[in-house]
């Protein structure tokens, strides 16, 4: 069994409080996350292709605004779906394998990992640290290798109907 974190066993946005926190809108803050090239850096972050210091100057020189530290984590507080936590523990005591898939930055990474999110699970597969997120199909073929299983044997629970069609 495969559970997606955020929108399945999670909620895990912390968008709205950064932007009550900085004083901009929704709208801006997709904005201001533009790099020069047009590219959506969250998008890179959640590849682990920058880093999130690399992220905020770029966010910084867009808005104008000196972000200090990484918002993502100051202002990230995310709420266990118990309900998910009791399916995973049914699913586990009838033997059954069940790891993670999330599209994650390093910053919501680690917060999971202090508060122990993550710890139901039998291992758990970032796109952070992947360097590929869903819904690509290459982040399925490496966890149904690295898991050593067949595709059709795997169940997949995400809340993005494009990541279940993959």
């Amino acid at each position: 069994f495969i559970f997606d974190m955020a929108g399945v066993l999670a909620n895990s946005t912390c968008t709205e409080n950064i932007c009550a926190e900085l004083g901009i809108s929704m709208q801006e803050f997709y904005i201001f996350q533009l790099d020069s090239r047009g590219n959506n850096t969250y998008q890179e972050l959640s590849i682990g292709s920058i880093s999130p210091e690399e992220y905020w100057d770029n966010f910084s020189h867009n808005s104008g605004i000196q972000v200090q530290e990484d918002l993502f984590k100051l202002l990230y507080r995310p709420e266990i779906d118990s309900s998910i936590v009791i399916l995973i523990k049914e699913l586990k005591k009838i033997g059954a394998r069940v790891v993670c898939c999330t599209n994650t930055i390093e910053s919501h990474f680690e917060e999971h990992l202090r508060l122990g999110n993550y710890s139901i699970f039998d291992f758990v597969y970032s796109s952070h640290t992947m360097g590929v997120k869903k819904p690509s199909p290459e982040i399925f073929r490496r966890i149904i290798h690295l898991e050593r299983v067949v595709a059709g044997d795997v169940y997949f629970i995400d809340d993005d109907k494009r990541n279940v069609k993959v």
